[in-house]
């Protein structure tokens, strides 16, 4: 029997269409972040900094909540539905989801239980916040959860582009547009007003997850109930763990702000945290085009073509990083005050936020390199004490510094635990993914270079 080749034509197609499902996706993320940056500016400029302030702990409360509900499984969710379809078993994708389903159900409960209970004894930890915004984040952490985890299945089900651009695009234009009518029609409007809609534009975009992808979710339903496992909690937990403190320690700083700060102090960080989106946002670029040789050369053990990658990686980042942090010193003033005159004060603290993406740079991917191994809980550990350093410092440093306190607090903690994390990678692993390894090795091919 002979094989068959797959043709020219064929492998040409495929290239195509893989390129463009990411340059759909990269642009839709593109589009979808500035959508959320002008949607902060009117924000901002429409109803002024203090509603600012208010919205940004909203948005801050929903998605730390969000990842305590979903318990980390829209962390896994992709890689255990990928497997379950190589495998022809898609009953137990529907019970996969139906865990994670009560775990929002669960979580959301005894979330609302507590909220009830401290708005019985007239507490408020967040000053502007009200039982109405209290109900509205809880509203819009469930259907966080929600979208993430329908969003995970279908990616595991190469439904990328159905999967993401709901929540990257559609969502936050759909809140800008809403915003700007507001601004037109209301300028008066309240937070809870701001909030409903940002809000409804979450289970919006739920509803068009399940809409874009309704052939696929009706064969999912349709398959009979499997019994779930143990070890779907045993993946996720730690997930949530480093979700929290990786992807979310913004906001989590963002609501220490706003217990121990001034709506002045979190108008500020949060506009600054914006724009360290931003450039975050191209440090993970970066590290996407490598991810894949990076985790061919592990598998394969090439050592010499992973220090090579890794070099690659290591050269782009610093050179961005420094290029975001000269742009910030030189237009870090006139960025700030397209929120307002009174936001220039914080262009220190812009400069020290960019600052903090300097370890991620100079340490290389430590975390990605873990997690090729089967050490993602280490990173949870690290991460985790690395978020507990982060919220004492900016309690700390906050009331006594300012804005520039809590900016110091961020920095400081991005470079202990990726200076750990490192650490670790070099122990565990044999690998140093360092600029300091890339160095060295430009300086030994230099060496052994004819006179």
């Amino acid at each position: 029997m002979t094989a068959t080749v797959p043709s020219a034509d064929l492998t040409a197609s495929s290239s195509r269409s893989l390129f463009g499902r990411f340059a759909s996706l990269m642009g839709g993320r593109v589009v979808g972040a500035a959508a959320m940056f002008f949607a902060s500016l009117v924000i901002a400029r429409g109803f002024g900094p203090e509603r600012l302030a208010e919205f940004a702990l909203v948005v801050s409360a929903i998605g730390v909540l969000s990842v305590v509900l979903g318990a980390g499984f829209h962390r896994i969710g992709a890689i255990y539905t990928a497997k379950f379809t190589a495998r022809a078993e898609p009953q137990f994708v529907g019970a996969f989801m139906g865990t994670a389903f009560r775990h929002i159900l669960v979580g959301g409960s005894l979330i609302a239980a507590t909220a009830v209970a401290i708005a019985l004894t007239g507490w408020r930890p967040l000053p502007g916040l009200g039982p109405t915004e209290a109900l509205l984040i809880l509203a819009g952490a469930a259907g966080t959860a929600v979208l993430y985890l329908l969003s995970s299945v279908m990616v595991g089900m190469r439904r990328q582009v159905r999967a993401i651009l709901p929540d990257a695009l559609i969502r936050p234009s759909l809140f800008l547009v809403t915003l700007i009518v507001l601004v037109v029609l209301w300028r008066g409007a309240p937070l809870a007003m701001i909030g409903l809609a940002y809000v409804v534009t979450i289970w919006l975009a739920v509803a068009a997850v399940l809409v874009l992808s309704r052939s696929q979710w009706r064969a999912l339903f349709a398959q009979p109930a499997a019994t779930p496992r143990r070890e779907w909690r045993r993946a996720a937990y730690p997930w949530a763990v480093i979700s929290l403190s990786w992807d979310y320690l913004i906001d989590v700083l963002i609501l220490v702000a706003g217990i121990v700060g001034s709506q002045y102090e979190v108008a500020v960080l949060y506009v600054c945290f914006r724009f360290s989106v931003f450039a975050a946002f191209g440090l993970r670029s970066i590290l996407s085009l490598f991810l894949p040789d990076l985790s061919g050369a592990e598998a394969t053990g090439d050592r010499g073509e992973l220090g090579q990658r890794l070099m690659q990686v290591d050269a782009a980042s610093v050179a961005f990083v420094v290029i975001v942090i000269a742009a910030f010193a030189v237009a870090g003033p006139i960025l700030l005050g397209l929120f307002g005159e009174t936001m220039r004060a914080g262009h220190g603290a812009l400069i020290v936020v960019a600052i903090g993406l300097v370890p991620p740079a100079i340490f290389g991917p430590a975390p990605q390199l873990l997690t090729m191994r089967g050490h993602h809980t280490v990173s949870a550990t690290v991460m985790a004490a690395g978020m507990v350093f982060a919220i004492a410092a900016t309690w700390v440093l906050l009331p006594a510094l300012g804005v520039i306190g809590a900016a110091i607090a961020f920095a400081t903690a991005n470079f202990f635990v990726y200076a750990a994390l490192w650490r670790i990678t070099l122990t565990r692993t044999g690998i140093d993914g360092s600029l300091f390894a890339a160095l060295r090795r430009v300086d030994g091919e230099s060496g052994q270079a004819p006179g």
